[in-house]
């Protein structure tokens, strides 16, 4: 079976009967035919007709009556009528859930989620030093708890801290890991120029694991050109690359907690990006 609209034909997938909210009130809808490739929801005038509903016009608005009893309204709006159903009707799942975002717009939680489950001592800070326009005043609240946090941060006992090398100014030292495939020399080779230039410093030593992408003959020749010393963490160690480690855990975290809460699993690549733009702007 096939839908046609304005001459593009849509392969119809399901039917069946549908329920949706208007102000509180459902409204059954029979015979739906489903087609993942449109992106609105139509409604038939006169199927609608044809199950005894009534129409009143007027004032760029339709009114749809059952039984003597308002439905819902459409107004006109670009040469079609649009109705605007609840978004969270009585048994809503989670995805229908995560489109209607509901809080009080000074609530540390509220805001807690509108950043993708970032730190909220680091939420707190952000709003504290006023450096994201139009994030208000946030104070802290007793008994904060997140659930979705506790469910989805779980992590391992710490290791113990050990002696190792530790930056002490900027450029000392560049601690690098790379998921993917990525063009590791040429972005390191912008990202030391230009930062050399801007601070006025010499990068002296970079830190990464030993994978293939860290231990090219290219890349060696580069260190040995700018003279920069290249730390290599053990084998099956990576937490002495633990900077590294840990930004790639927090932004883990955070997309896990994301997902895990609103339901929608396939927006992985749209979970890391809110994780790190979480973490680019809470300090």
């Amino acid at each position: 079976m096939v839908l046609a609209v304005n001459g593009v034909e849509f392969p119809i997938e399901g039917k069946g009967d549908a329920k949706i909210w208007f102000n509180g009130h459902e409204c059954s809808l029979r015979n739906v035919l489903f087609s993942s490739k449109l992106r609105k929801n139509l409604m038939s005038g006169p199927m609608l007709d044809q199950n005894g509903l009534k129409f009143i016009s007027e004032n760029r608005q339709i009114k749809v009556y059952a039984e003597n009893k308002l439905s819902f309204k459409a107004n006109l709006e670009q040469g079609l009528y649009y109705a605007y159903p609840d978004i969270e009707p009585k048994y809503a799942s989670r995805v229908e859930k995560t489109f209607k975002i509901e809080g009080k717009p000074n609530d540390l939680m509220t805001w807690h989620g509108r950043f993708g489950h970032a730190n909220v001592d680091y939420i707190l800070k952000t709003s504290r030093l006023d450096a994201v326009r139009g994030l208000p005043n946030l104070k802290r609240q007793l008994n904060f708890e997140c659930e979705p946090c506790k469910l989805n941060r779980y992590k391992r006992v710490s290791f113990q801290s050990i002696e190792c090398t530790r930056s002490k100014a900027p450029l000392n030292l560049l601690q690098c890991d790379v998921w993917g495939p990525a063009n590791v020399i040429d972005t390191l080779t912008r990202f030391m120029i230009r930062d050399e230039r801007q601070l006025g410093l010499k990068v002296k030593a970079f830190r990464s694991d030993i994978g293939g992408e860290f231990i090219a003959n290219i890349l060696n020749d580069l260190f040995v050109e700018r003279g920069i010393k290249h730390d290599r963490t053990n084998i099956y160690t990576r937490h002495q690359n633990g900077a590294t480690e840990r930004l790639n855990r927090t932004v883990i975290d955070g997309a896990r907690t994301v997902l895990s809460e609103s339901g929608l699993d396939s927006f992985r690549p749209e979970a890391v990006l809110l994780s790190l733009w979480s973490k680019s702007y809470t300090h």
